[in-house]
C-alpha cells in the first residue's frame, strides 16, 4: 500500500443514481506528498457485487486505464477525468445486486484503492410496472432483481386480491425500441405467459394496472392454456446481447449462474 501520509487518492462520481444507458462522469484526484514519485498506472473499474444462492460473486464489468506512466512531483495534484456509458442491458440495483467504481493507483512503493458506490435504477417504464404491481397488492421480495443465466428476474408476492390464487409471480422484461415493453410472466413455476405492453398503456397508471391484472387473471383462470413452460434458451429476444433485455449483460459477465 502507498504511504498514506505521502500521497492521497480521492475519487468522485457526479451522481449516485443512474439509469441503464446513461453516461457516468467522475474524476480521480492524486495529491502528491513531500517527495516526487513515479505513477506506474491508474486504473478505473466498474464492479458488480452479486449475492447468489451459491455464494457472493464480485465481477469486473469494465476496466479503463487513466494513466500509464508519469511523474508526480512533490505537492503536485493530478486530476484524471473519466466517463463511461452504461450498457442498456445492465442489471438494475437492488436486493442481491450492488455496484461500485474502484480506482487503483500503482506507484513504485505500492498501490492504493478507493471506491465509490452507485445505484442503477430501473427505466421509468419498469418503475411504472412495479408501481402497478404494488397497486394490485403485490410486494417485492427482499432480493428483487435476482440474476440467473438468462438475465434478471423480479419476484413478487400477493397480499390482497390474488392471495390464495397464486403464491409467487416472476417477471422478466425487455424493451422493444420505443414501442413498449415485452413481458415474460411465470406463476408458481407452473404457468407461463408472454405479452406486450404498449407505451400508451405503460404511460397510464390505471390502464397499466388494469392490463396487468387482466393478464394475471387470464393465466390463473385458464391454466390449461398457459402450462407450456417458456424455453428461454431458444427465444431470440432473450439473446443477452440484445440491448433491451433487462439484466442480459449478466450472462456474459457472470456466466452460467
Amino acid at each position: 500500500m502507498l504511504k498514506k501520509s505521502e500521497v492521497k487518492i480521492q475519487m468522485e462520481i457526479e451522481n449516485f443514481d443512474y439509469l441503464p444507458g446513461e453516461l457516468v462522469k467522475g474524476e480521480v484526484v492524486i495529491h502528491g506528498g513531500s517527495v516526487e514519485q513515479f505513477i506506474e498506472h491508474v486504473d478505473l473499474r466498474l464492479m458488480m457485487n452479486v449475492d447468489l444462492a451459491k455464494g457472493n460473486i464480485v465481477k469486473e464489468m469494465v476496466s479503463i486505464q487513466l494513466e500509464s506512466g508519469s511523474h508526480l512531483h512533490a505537492n503536485e495534484q493530478k486530476v484524471y477525468h473519466f466517463s463511461y456509458l452504461l450498457p442498456t442491458n445492465i442489471p438494475i440495483s437492488g436486493g442481491s445486486i450492488h455496484y461500485y467504481f474502484e480506482s487503483i493507483v500503482s506507484m513504485e512503493d505500492g498501490f492504493e484503492k478507493v471506491a465509490e458506490s452507485m445505484v442503477i435504477q430501473p427505466y421509468e417504464p419498469i418503475y411504472y410496472v412495479f408501481k402497478a404491481l404494488r397497486k394490485l397488492g403485490f410486494f417485492e421480495r427482499e432480493s428483487i432483481g435476482t440474476v440467473d443465466r438468462f438475465g434478471q428476474s423480479f419476484v413478487f408476492f400477493p397480499t390482497e386480491q390474488f392471495v390464495g390464487l397464486l403464491k409467487v409471480a416472476k417477471f422478466r422484461f425487455a424493451f422493444e425500441q420505443e414501442d413498449g415493453i415485452r413481458v415474460w410472466l411465470e406463476i408458481d413455476g407452473e404457468l407461463w405467459h408472454e405479452f406486450f405492453l404498449d407505451k400508451t398503456v405503460v404511460d397510464q397508471e390505471e390502464v397499466l394496472a388494469t392490463t396487468i391484472q387482466k393478464k394475471i387473471e387470464e393465466v390463473i383462470t385458464h391454466p390449461d392454456e398457459f402450462n407450456q413452460s417458456i424455453d428461454y434458451e431458444n427465444i431470440p429476444f432473450l439473446n443477452p446481447t440484445l440491448p433491451g433485455l433487462i439484466g442480459g449483460l449478466c450472462r456474459e459477465n457472470i456466466g452460467q449462474v
